[in-house]
């Protein structure tokens, strides 16, 4: 294949000189193409230039995106896969900055100008992103998104988890030119071993903490397979440790790293009603690391993932917690039998469920229902009293744990008649 527009289309008008190029690849996107080109179109800021890169499509795209000849280019090549289509757009593009959009995916109107403000205020910006909340197939938005802010190590995020999508991303093109384009030996996890070698090559990230991009799910958005998912984002991981100089510095994460892959497929298992499969995997991640078990983060982990994607927020969980805490209980106990089970990993079950109570207890404080909160407390501290105190003496919990306790009692003082909360 080689890097030249298709004869056939020529005539797209292009923008040699736009500060911007959009690449927005699209395979059988037929459905959501327009929504995706009319949301670059509504952009406030102008100075772009949008590449459709068309990668094989066997449906009507290609008919759809000749509408938009006159401020579109288009180019297009055998099927390949998403990273190789990113990549032959980069490639035909000659902007500064270099933003991506999936074929389904929107972006509200202050996208690019917000992005793009966050290089002009400092010169040294290598890549930008805003948050995105996600969107069911007919653009109804839903409760949940990623809105992950920077943390103080940018690898470190980058290793843990994708932090900002393509749809959410801009980069300049010096620093793709310096680690490289998208790996398309990478069928799955391409983007996030993007930021893995940006954030390596200390490129200095901007967040935009506005929600500026929707994100579609649908049965086509989302691999059906969790157990590819799973063989990519080792594949992800295992070239980040083999190829950067990072194995050392980050080999206290090496367990955890191994594990979240395989708790987030126990986790699709579980929420595909496949339990005995689903509490296979998370015995599998335990081995792995063991210590996660007796962390506040994997019981709320667990609360989260039992709700689909694009309902995974803190009010969603509070909204059904009741529900999720006795389905969490009972993966839990299965867990710990298949644990025993195997003999391995040898998990310290009082510290588990202290850890379990505590979690539910702060959670179940946040609600203001303080009646569970104390039957809750009542039972960690049955199973084992430090496993209570831990995660309450824990800096964020003890932050929030303050905070809102403060609230609830300025509360209570300001009205002292109001009715009861129910649950």
């Amino acid at each position: 294949m080689t890097d030249t527009p298709d004869p056939s289309l020529r005539g797209a008008r292009t923008r040699a000189h736009a500060r911007v190029s959009i690449i927005m690849p699209a395979f059988n996107a037929e459905r959501f193409i327009r929504e995706a080109i009319e949301s670059v179109l509504a952009q406030t800021f102008g100075d772009y230039e949008l590449i459709v890169v068309d990668d094989g499509s066997t449906d009507g795209t290609l008919a759809v995106v000749e509408t938009y000849r006159a401020g579109t280019r288009v180019l297009r090549q055998p099927h390949a896969g998403v990273a190789a289509a990113l990549n032959y757009g980069i490639r035909q593009s000659a902007g500064e900055l270099v933003a991506f959009l999936a074929a389904d995916d929107v972006w509200l109107p202050g996208f690019l100008g917000a992005v793009v403000e966050a290089f002009d205020a400092r010169a040294d910006v290598g890549a930008g992103y805003a948050w995105l909340r996600y969107m069911d197939p007919d653009g109804q938005p839903l409760p949940g998104g990623t809105q992950d802010r920077l943390w103080p190590d940018v690898l470190a995020q980058a290793l843990h988890h994708c932090f900002a999508l393509p749809s959410t991303l801009v980069v300049r093109r010096l620093r793709l030119d310096q680690v490289g384009l998208f790996d398309p030996e990478l069928r799955g996890g391409e983007d996030r071993d993007l930021l893995i070698r940006l954030a390596a090559a200390g490129t200095v990230f901007a967040c935009v903490p506005t929600v500026l991009v929707h994100k579609r799910l649908h049965p086509g958005a989302l691999t059906s397979d969790a157990e590819e998912v799973l063989y990519w984002s080792t594949r992800v991981l295992e070239k980040a440790f083999s190829t950067f100089p990072i194995s050392e510095r980050y080999r206290w994460l090496k367990p955890q790293l191994r594990a979240e892959p395989l708790f987030r497929l126990a986790s699709a298992h579980v929420r595909g009603g496949a339990w005995v499969d689903g509490i296979r995997r998370f015995v599998d991640g335990l081995e792995v690391w063991p210590r996660a078990a007796y962390r506040p983060e994997f019981t709320k982990g667990l609360l989260f993932r039992m709700l689909p994607v694009g309902q995974r927020k803190d009010t969603e969980v509070l909204r059904h917690l009741e529900e999720l805490a006795g389905r969490t209980e009972q993966l839990l106990r299965g867990i710990v039998a298949e644990a025993s089970s195997r003999g391995s990993p040898r998990l310290d079950l009082p510290l588990l469920w202290a850890t379990f109570h505590a979690t539910l207890a702060l959670l179940y404080f946040r609600k203001r229902l303080l009646s569970r909160t104390v039957v809750h407390l009542l039972l960690g501290f049955r199973a084992q009293p430090w496993g209570v105190v831990r995660p309450l003496l824990g800096r964020d919990a003890r932050v929030k744990w303050v905070s809102t306790a403060l609230k609830t009692m300025v509360a209570h003082f300001r009205t002292p008649r109001r009715r009861p909360l129910v649950g």
